[in-house]
């Protein structure tokens, strides 16, 4: 993808996900950044109440059936990984929001709500707030 937009003289903003800790700035727009950062900015931003899905946008619901399933999990070996918590859930929508938050945040700087902080709880998985939480009829 990233290929085909500098084919057409584009200047994406280009995100490998990493399993590391360390983000790193390969060149100008390329980064390399670890899951665990991406999804920090996304819980930071949904715990401040920042972020809002419209129930008209094309796959809102797709995203926030994501979003319920997307957790911290333990593999056999103690490592922690951020998945979708059943294998037949994908969760390539709420890592292509996160990447936007992350950016969004670490690199062109946050922009808090007015009269709100931001939680600084540990990350245990996105935690969505009870308005997002919900079950739509259907889904």
């Amino acid at each position: 993808m990233v290929e085909m937009m500098l084919e057409r003289e584009l200047d994406p903003i280009s995100i490998q996900i990493t399993s590391g800790y360390d983000v790193t700035q390969v060149h100008g727009s390329q980064w390399r950044v670890p899951k665990r950062h991406l999804v920090t900015a996304m819980q930071m931003v949904i715990q401040s109440d920042r972020l809002q899905v419209a129930d008209r946008l094309p796959f809102a619901q797709v995203f926030l059936s994501e979003a319920r399933e997307f957790q911290l999990k333990q593999k056999d070996s103690g490592a922690l990984t951020f998945a979708a918590s059943k294998d037949s859930v994908h969760d390539d929508l709420v890592l292509a929001v996160a990447m936007g938050l992350w950016f969004g945040e670490s690199v062109i700087g946050d922009v808090p709500t007015p009269g709100k902080k931001p939680s600084a709880r540990q990350v245990r998985g996105i935690g969505l707030p009870a308005r997002l939480r919900r079950q739509p009829e259907g889904v």
